[in-house]
């Protein structure tokens, strides 16, 4: 800049400055739609700087399953999805109307910690049905539907009653 002669010029100063400024986003990976458990934790993992293996060594999973989870080639296990939830400080908004049913009920057993047989037993319809429901092959009938609206929203009520989760 000195042998250009623009040192005693502020604007030009300024506008130097800001074209050596970079505009990119705030995080590289950043998860613009937060649609699963594994979209949440990579937004969470990114907003407090962690790498992969700090946050695998916090959840006690190698971190190529964390990995997998955050770029949604897997799903957590009801174990880790418990750790998971404790790292958030909260759980994804699973009654809003941005999430099926099928995501809700699948949210709820995470919630709950239930297989998806014993979730069945719960709500009174067989295991191969509800398999199907929530994987999103087999709509539910209206009357089943009452049932696994009922399922969730006593899921979500015991969620509100502790004190270290944050319900949105």
């Amino acid at each position: 800049m000195d042998n250009l002669g623009f040192d005693d010029d502020p604007l030009i100063r300024l506008c130097v400055i800001f074209v050596n400024c970079s505009f990119t986003a705030k995080k590289p990976c950043y998860p613009l739609i937060l649609n699963t458990l594994g979209d949440y934790l990579r937004k969470e993992r990114l907003n407090r700087d962690m790498s992969l293996i700090s946050v695998s060594r916090l959840l006690k999973i190698c971190p190529d399953t964390v990995r997998s989870w955050e770029e949604n080639r897997k799903s957590p296990r009801l174990r880790a999805s418990h750790r998971i939830i404790d790292f958030l400080g909260y759980f994804p908004p699973i009654t809003t109307n941005r999430f099926s049913l099928r995501k809700q009920l699948y949210f709820t057993r995470l919630i709950r910690g239930e297989t998806q047989r014993e979730a069945a037993k719960i709500i009174g319809i067989g295991a191969s049905k509800f398999i199907n429901i929530e994987l999103g092959k087999r709509r539910p009938a209206s009357q089943i539907k009452e049932k696994i609206q009922a399922y969730v929203t006593e899921a979500f009520s015991i969620l509100k009653g502790k004190k270290d989760i944050i319900i949105y």
